[in-house]
């Protein structure tokens, strides 16, 4: 009686039904609260508007995005980055000779950017940024995923990404180091991937019906359930990222690594909740899979999902995480489809602890580890986020960056020689990409003791658009040397330079 009262009532009735009977606690209505709770979730995901799956191509117009020859606009609009708005991708890969790679940006408002970077090598050593633990670094351009030497470009939506990057890690001292100094040396480290996708897309805004448990008294139905849909606004994909990787001091190696993509949609955090588990998965016979369980004031929900070898993309329920502790040689159970897997946690291996959020509020403990699922060994990561109550200091730069908010295009009145101090030195468009540089570190300079900036000008654009104007023959040149490289006329590249 009671299940058919709750399913046919409206929204607003459900809500009113189900806050009368949280209300009350002990005895019959703590499982008629439950019971209520379960049903009120149901008939709110049947009336809630899901969004389109990412990556469907299965309705087709005959269009080359809509038969998957290119990506859909929807897709580009979710992996593109988002200009001054909060946004966050996520990278985590493994191979066989136990490299592990995790790589993360999330883009705040301000110029605030966090950025991780770990780099677990065969021999033991872990590399990382030398601002570890704290992940906040600052930002010029907005708009694109690059920080601290690291850059993540999508190439095509929803299938291919490069990620690159060059400059100085920090070697982190482990149980094995023998030097007192290791944890302050600086390598220098280069690498160039390419991350394909090789499965489907699994979107989590679809999953809205994660299982949400009371674990207080006076819990606003209402609140929970924005607060779960909130913790799955993401998507993720599984693939394989190749290409090479420099260490100085040894030879340049190719490596072949496997792992996920995980795109964030809205990265904000729900005020009340608390902490997170996520745990990833890759077997060796070519299965993977995210268990993640989420712990707010007043309940908790969990969420997951498995790729099978044989590509089969299902829902995990991940309930038994509820009671799971990380401990070695601990087990935990989820089933996926028609099937029970049992995930052994075999080696915890090194864990690293980073300071993330804008004031550094979260603590997120990061554990290579080893496992084994249904007897099939594996290697993955497993990731802790805890609230806590540090703050972390401002960083020393202020957060206004000496932008120019509206760039103005060169004219016949632009100058032909600009000083780095000079505001106009900020216009890109007048001085170019590395002008602008100089020019906002020149600025910085001034607010910061750490460095200084040489006095200089730059040749601007209009200098450049004025020489063309008088050397006719010179623009001609270089006309010819444009069409000859698009392919608009025939001719050799070679040739047309020596002209």
């Amino acid at each position: 009686m009671v299940l058919w009262v709750v399913a046919s009532l409206s929204g607003a009735a459900v809500y009113t039904v189900s806050h009368l009977l949280v209300s009350r606690g002990g005895g019959v209505f703590q499982w008629l609260k439950e019971l209520t709770i379960y049903y009120c979730l149901k008939v709110k995901i049947r009336r809630y508007r899901l969004p389109e799956p990412l990556g469907n191509h299965e309705t087709s117009n005959g269009d080359v995005r809509t038969l998957g020859i290119l990506p859909l606009l929807t897709d580009e609009e979710h992996e593109n980055p988002r200009q001054m708005q909060p946004d966050e991708v996520f990278f985590g890969a493994v191979d066989t000779e136990d490299r592990k790679l995790i790589l993360k940006m999330t883009c705040h408002r301000n110029h605030l950017t966090e950025v991780w970077l770990i780099l677990h090598l065969p021999n033991g050593e872990v590399l990382t940024l030398p601002s570890y633990p704290d992940s906040r670094v600052l930002t010029v351009h907005q708009g694109s995923y690059t920080a601290s030497g690291l850059k993540m470009t999508c190439l095509s939506a929803m299938r291919k990404w490069r990620i690159t990057f060059n400059g100085l890690l920090r070697r982190i001292k482990t149980s094995s180091s023998s030097s007192e100094d290791e944890d302050h040396d600086l390598v220098h480290v280069k690498f160039s991937f390419i991350w394909t996708n090789m499965y489907g897309v699994y979107d989590f805004r679809q999953e809205l019906r994660s299982p949400l448990l009371v674990r207080k008294k006076g819990l606003n139905l209402l609140s929970a359930v924005q607060s779960i849909n909130q913790c799955l606004q993401f998507y993720e994909q599984w693939g394989h990222m190749t290409g090479t990787l420099y260490i100085e001091g040894q030879d340049e190696k190719e490596v072949n690594l496997w792992g996920f993509k995980s795109k964030n949609i809205d990265n904000r955090i729900p005020d009340d909740l608390a902490n997170s588990l996520q745990i990833y998965g890759y077997l060796k016979e070519g299965s993977s899979f995210h268990l993640g369980k989420n712990v707010f004031d007043s309940s908790f929900s969990t969420h997951g999902y498995i790729m099978t070898s044989a590509e089969h993309l299902l829902p995990a329920d991940a309930s038994t995480l509820s009671s799971f502790s990380l401990e070695n040689n601990k087990t935990t159970t989820f089933a996926g489809g028609n099937k029970e897997y049992k995930v052994k946690i075999r080696n915890l291996g090194q864990k690293f602890n980073i300071f993330s959020g804008v004031d550094g509020k979260w603590e997120v403990t990061i554990h290579f580890i080893n496992l084994e699922v249904n007897g099939e060994s594996g290697w993955g990561f497993v990731l802790l986020h805890n609230k806590t109550e540090r703050m972390l200091k401002p960083l020393d730069v202020p957060l206004e960056f000496p932008l120019v908010d509206k760039e103005s295009e060169v004219s016949i009145h632009s100058p032909l020689v600009v000083s780095l101090k000079n505001p106009l030195c900020c216009n890109s468009k007048l001085v170019g990409g590395k002008g602008m540089s100089l020019a906002l570190l020149t600025k910085l300079s001034k607010k910061s003791e750490k460095f200084s900036v040489p006095n200089g000008v730059v040749v601007t654009v209009a200098a450049y658009q004025s020489h063309l104007v008088r050397h006719v023959e010179l623009q001609r040149a270089i006309e010819n040397l444009l069409r000859t490289n698009s392919g608009k006329t025939q001719g050799s590249l070679e040739n047309e330079c020596v002209r």
